[in-house]
């Protein structure tokens, strides 16, 4: 096995320990960013279906009026967590593994950039390159967690109030 493939298999060992119980995560940050995730693809998915793939989904939402604007106020109103989350990704980038490039923030008020590089943080974690044990990565995975959940938090609870609808 080359180190590339020793290193993912490494990764999967670990992820087979935590479904079966023979690892326990230190918290359920990871958890709670792969059930976040299901949500925010169910939203994307539903108000761009003309998009041709997730990735175009992704770029869809990043250029949305709603979402930039959900951003923007997540920005202005002094939210030192999200603003802070954002850091974390921007601070060295987030590897892109099928490019073999680091991808970067280049402007922090632009939605498309900070969602290019969270989609990237699930990528890397949903196809094995993302491990509890690695303190870097639960960073990623937690600020990742942090933005779309401000960014859905913004987007989905005036409509579901106003609706009736329960938010949980």
């Amino acid at each position: 096995m080359t180190h590339e493939q020793q290193e993912v298999m490494s990764f999967v060992t670990e992820w087979y320990g935590v479904a079966t119980g023979a690892r326990r995560l230190p918290d359920d940050a990871y958890f709670r960013f792969l059930a976040l995730w299901v949500a925010f693809n169910g939203l994307y998915s539903l108000t761009f279906p003309e998009a041709k793939s997730e990735a175009a989904q992704i770029r869809s939402f990043g250029n949305w009026d709603k979402a930039k604007k959900a951003h923007a106020e997540a920005l202005g109103t002094n939210n030192t967590l999200y603003r802070g989350a954002i850091d974390i990704l921007g601070e060295k980038g987030v590897f892109n593994y099928l490019t073999k490039n680091v991808e970067r923030i280049t402007d922090i008020q632009d939605l498309q950039g900070v969602v290019r590089l969270v989609y990237r943080v699930r990528c890397n974690l949903f196809h094995g390159r993302k491990v509890p044990s690695n303190l870097r990565d639960h960073k990623l995975v937690e600020a990742s967690h942090i933005i779309v959940s401000e960014l859905m938090r913004r987007l989905i609870e005036p409509p579901c109030i106003e609706a009736g609808l329960p938010l949980s």
